[in-house]
This record gives structure tokens, C-alpha cells and sequence, in this order.
């Protein structure tokens, strides 16, 4: 009777070991912590002029992005938040957006929503056509001297549109400075 008590000890200790957590990651040179639902993952690439970061769903049916750029000039967050829509709204094809903004880092970040077509070629863009039309949300703003923009989408194919929307905005939210990045902005986004 030990034994048996023992075994369901083991398997209860095993499962309860595999419940997913939320899970912290640091970004941009350890500037930044973002914090992923349970079970979502996460990729980094640095380019030569910025960062770029990626949380993806658990069906992978979705994206959040965060780009990552230090301020060498004399840009506003509110000229960066109009060129990283511009340049999003461009790359899918739209032509009209609803304005938005959310809160990330206690900051409100201005931006907007739209429709459109996901880019690419080759074997990426067909997927990407495959996936139908894309509904899509960039922010953007500037944090402490660094500017983040932040892009959410989903896909006509996307089985759960809200879920992956919610969990891209808690991420979002979540954002977080850490480290060295602790820096007071030299100019603030206008509060909408």
C-alpha cells in the first residue's frame, strides 16, 4: 500500500512540475523585462540599428512584436510612433486606420488599428497569404531614451482572436524598465 501511495506522490509531483507559468524575459541589452502568458515563447534579433523581439502564442496563430531603438536623434516619440505606422501600414497594404493608444511603462503610447495583407515572398509570403487578412495594431512611443514600438495581429485564420490580442497587450503591459535603462525622458508622448 506504501508503494501505491508513493507512485500517485510522484505522478501529482510530476504534473503539478509541468504547469505552465508565465514567464520573464529580459530584452535590449538587459534595458527591458517583459513578462509571456503560460506557454507562449519568445525570440530576440539584434540588427544593427535595433532591436527586435518577438512573443508568439502557443498555436503560434498570431503576432507581437516589439522593435527596440536607442534615440540618437532629435525625433519625438510622436514622430517615431507616425513612422513605425507608417512604415507597418505600408508593408500590409492599408490605406485607412482607427486611431488607439495603450499604456506600457506608464506611458501612454499612441497608435492605430487596421486591416491589411501580410507582406513577404517567397514561401514566407505565401503562408502569409494563406493566413488571410491580417488585423493589426502598432504603438509606438519612447521610453526612457530608448523607442519601442509594438506591432499585435491576428489572421482570418487565427482560431482565437481575443486570447492572442490579450495576451499580446499583457505583454505589453507588462513591459518594465530594468537595469541601466532607469534614464528620465527628455520629451513625453501627449496623453490621449
Amino acid at each position: 500500500m506504501g508503494q501505491r501511495h508513493l507512485g500517485f506522490v510522484l505522478v501529482t509531483f510530476v504534473l503539478i512540475g509541468c504547469k505552465k507559468e508565465p514567464k520573464t524575459t529580459i530584452t535590449h541589452h538587459g534595458a527591458f523585462q517583459l513578462t509571456l502568458p503560460a506557454g507562449w515563447s519568445s525570440s530576440e534579433a539584434a540588427e544593427p540599428t535595433f532591436d527586435h523581439f518577438t512573443a508568439t502564442p502557443p498555436d503560434g496563430d498570431g503576432m507581437c512584436s516589439f522593435t527596440f531603438t536607442d534615440a540618437t536623434g532629435e525625433m519625438f516619440p510622436e514622430q517615431y510612433e507616425a513612422n513605425f505606422r507608417k512604415s507597418a501600414m505600408k508593408g500590409f497594404g492599408a490605406s485607412s486606420a482607427e486611431p488607439d493608444s495603450l499604456e506600457i511603462a506608464g506611458t501612454r503610447f499612441g497608435g492605430v488599428h487596421f486591416k491589411g495583407h501580410p507582406p513577404g515572398a517567397g514561401v514566407v509570403g505565401v503562408l502569409a497569404k494563406l493566413a488571410g487578412e491580417a488585423s493589426v495594431e502598432t504603438y509606438g512611443g519612447a521610453i526612457g531614451s530608448t523607442y519601442v514600438g509594438v506591432m499585435l495581429g491576428t489572421f482570418e485564420v487565427t482560431e482565437d482572436k481575443k486570447a492572442v490580442l490579450e495576451g499580446c497587450r499583457s505583454i505589453a503591459r507588462s513591459l518594465k524598465v530594468v537595469g541601466d535603462a532607469r534614464v528620465v525622458p527628455t520629451h513625453s508622448p501627449p496623453r490621449r
